[in-house]
């Protein structure tokens, strides 16, 4: 079972180094990557897949 994962990080080329390095280790899955907190509540309550607790 792998570890979904959101990235959250208002500067692009920090999301690219964070996916870069999250697809590099077995058992990480990126779910989905925005740039707000405001944008990431959005995916979470409407993704099903993630687990918050």
């Amino acid at each position: 079972m792998n570890i979904l994962c959101l990235i959250v990080n208002d500067e692009p080329l920090a999301i690219w180094f964070v996916s870069s390095y999250i697809q590099q280790v077995p058992g990480l899955e990126i779910v989905a990557a925005c740039n707000s907190a405001i944008v990431a509540f959005t995916i979470l309550r409407e993704q099903r897949s993630f687990e918050i607790g």
